[in-house]
């Protein structure tokens, strides 16, 4: 049986809950005060001038860094509301009001840096109190983003007002536990982004292999210039539609339009998966995002309909995603975002093309195509005048294996990350509301 934290020793009850015995609660006025973003600024002020952050900025992040900052010009007496080192930076109107950053960088070598008017700032009276790395953190977590949902009211977007921000009350732990508390989480934030830098290598390495491998291919010596520019002079190229023709792809389809698009309330908790453009993750199908219908109104449908190893491509709203369908069911259901690819594997090889169609030699072709339309997407009709280039297949299994090493690095990396984010998000969750104590 879970012990709640009321039968726990060591814990009090008070007007916020439940906390440890040695925690306080304080008035958020106490600890520090409030000031403005820049207001009155038109197109002419922006680009160039001093560093500003906006509300987008914040949003993204828990500590401000210099790739937020953009730039804007300053009139004399706006020069009172600089951003300094360890202000805590709210929003006043956003999405969700529960957007908190910090500046976190040192300043000194920024001449000057501020907010515009959709921000605040929260500057701590003093380091005494509130530990500035742990206010970073304290000011995303589960307790304080409830105080935020419930004075941000508003129709369409939150409003968060700095007066009534100040009237919170809030706990905290002793200066030494949250000097502790800050260290802990700052070395996974520092795991996630040794990471996230390993992330950006892998996807520059593997970005450099396609252009590499879908341009020279593996061993090349001569080249030929073509409609989709310089390639092997052995590789084939064709268009779409005649790759139909001598079935290398065996079959193009999208899903069903008219009356054969199912309703709402045909869809049912579980069945045979109806897929979309969302439904694309990565290089995979995600399946938790899917709808499902039942087996007698999925079997009334003629097109869209899709099995295991067909290339998948989102070609409707969302354009561009590539995936491989993977699946242990008969078939599945496409909506009328989705576009499949059926190969003749003895002739062409799905992953190759997955791989092809997310080249710049793919996406360059339909995006010229797009932006000689009005709607964002790509029809079968098109989709049948687009080249597509033919190695041997046993190159195509090659580049494609080499090409998929590098997926799985990455794959391998981006769990990684996730994991530590999990864990991240999990001890915040205990950490800053007492459920779990550090030792001192």
């Amino acid at each position: 049986m879970t012990t709640t934290l009321q039968e726990k020793q060591g814990y009090k009850k008070t007007e916020l809950g439940w906390i440890p015995d040695e925690w306080d609660i304080h008035l958020l006025s106490n600890l520090g005060y409030t000031y403005s973003g820049l207001s009155g600024k038109g197109k002419d002020d922006f680009g160039t001038g001093k560093a500003f952050i906006t509300y987008m900025n914040i949003f993204k992040n828990v500590f401000i860094d210099k790739n937020c900052f953009a730039y804007v010009k300053i009139k004399p007496g706006e020069a009172q509301n600089k951003v300094q080192l360890w202000d805590i930076l709210f929003t006043t109107s956003s999405e969700t009001p529960d957007e908190v950053g910090m500046a976190s960088v040192l300043l000194d070598d920024i001449d000057e840096l501020y907010l515009n008017s959709f921000c605040f700032g929260f500057r701590l009276h003093n380091f005494e109190t509130l530990y500035p790395q742990f206010a970073g953190y304290y000011f995303r977590g589960c307790f304080f983003r409830n105080i935020l949902n419930k004075l941000a009211q508003g129709a369409t977007r939150y409003n968060l007002s700095k007066n009534n921000l100040l009237k919170s009350k809030i706990y905290l732990p002793s200066f030494n536990e949250q000097q502790k508390i800050a260290e802990i989480l700052s070395s996974i934030d520092k795991k996630i982004d040794f990471v996230d830098k390993q992330i950006g290598q892998a996807e520059q390495l593997k970005k450099a292999l396609m252009q590499e491998l879908l341009t020279k291919g593996i061993g090349h010596t001569e080249f030929k210039d073509t409609e989709i520019g310089s390639i092997p002079k052995g590789w084939e190229v064709k268009k779409l539609q005649k790759l139909l023709d001598n079935n290398t792809v065996i079959k193009h389809l999208d899903g069903n339009h008219g009356e054969l698009y199912p309703k709402s309330e045909e869809f049912v908790n579980e069945g045979v998966p109806y897929i979309g453009a969302n439904s694309i993750l990565g290089r995979n199908v995600n399946f938790k995002v899917c709808k499902y219908l039942n087996e007698e109104r999925a079997a009334k449908f003629i097109k869209g309909v899709a099995y295991d190893g067909d290339v998948l491509f989102a070609s409707n709203a969302t354009v561009g995603p590539v995936a491989i369908l993977k699946t242990h069911l008969e078939y599945i259901i496409l909506s009328t975002t989705l576009t499949f690819y059926r190969c003749d594997l003895e002739r062409l090889n799905n992953y190759f093309l997955a791989y092809y169609m997310k080249s710049p030699l793919f996406i360059n072709q339909y995006e010229r195509l797009m932006k000689q339309t009005t709607r964002n997407q790509l029809p079968i009709t098109t989709q049948r005048t687009l080249y597509f280039i033919l190695p041997s297949i046993e190159e195509q299994k090659e580049i494609a294996e080499i090409l998929n090493t590098a997926d799985n690095k990455l794959e391998i990396l981006q769990n990684k990350k996730s994991e530590y984010e999990k864990l991240k998000k999990g001890l915040m969750q205990k950490l800053l509301t007492g459920q779990i104590r550090v030792r001192m």
